[in-house]
């Protein structure tokens, strides 16, 4: 069993059973009872880290989207961070431009790229990260940014940069002063009126 970190829940979603075990909540593959199988431990691991790192990173972006309950948008998090951990092995991956399963992900409206003439970019040059914000499709706008930086293997350890910008109708580049750092996830989330969403995922 794995102990849950961040979330206290009880109930069976898809094959994974979360349940409350005297003080703590834990995490277990369905079939899996007792000791578990290699797979199963390795499975269990993912989604405590998923977890774990969804709990953060909805913390860091409170600013933004507020104090949610919204369960369905903790579980389409928690399932693209665990898209991204089962084909990784953080150990030994090299740096990451773009992680497709959380690149674009939506807390809630429609996908920000809908909003602008072209797509909206995160790019990284040596350990540093900005932001380029194409001209928007319709009225100007105004943003709220959130840059976080967690370290998968150190729990304690999240940092965030925030930012407004206002556009004018012309293309902007934004330096973010958010150090890319080895080992760590990097996500740069944007909030507008009418939509917020994860515009860059990197892993340096």
């Amino acid at each position: 069993m794995a102990r849950q970190t961040g979330t206290k829940i009880s109930g069976t979603f898809g094959n994974v059973i979360y349940y409350k075990w005297r003080t703590g909540y834990y995490l277990r593959i369905k079939g899996n009872t007792g000791k578990q199988a290699l797979v199963a431990q390795k499975q269990a691991m993912v989604l405590g880290l998923a977890s774990n790192l969804s709990a953060r990173i909805r913390k860091a972006a409170v600013p933004i989207i507020g104090i949610r309950t919204d369960r369905k948008l903790m579980y389409r998090l928690n399932n693209a961070l665990q898209q991204w951990l089962r084909n990784s092995d953080l150990k030994k991956m090299k740096a990451v431009e773009k992680i497709s399963s959380l690149n674009g992900f939506i807390f809630y409206g429609n996908p920000i790229d809908s909003y602008f003439a072209t797509a909206v970019s995160v790019k990284r040059k040596a350990a540093a990260v900005s932001l380029y914000l194409p001209p928007p499709a319709g009225n100007d706008f105004a943003f709220q940014v959130i840059a976080i930086s967690c370290s998968p293997e150190n729990r304690d350890d999240t940092k965030t940069y925030e930012t407004k910008i206002s556009t004018v109708g012309t293309p902007q580049k934004v330096d973010l002063p958010l150090e890319l750092r080895e080992g760590c996830l990097t996500v740069v989330i944007l909030s507008m009126k009418r939509a917020t969403g994860i515009v860059g995922a990197l892993y340096s």
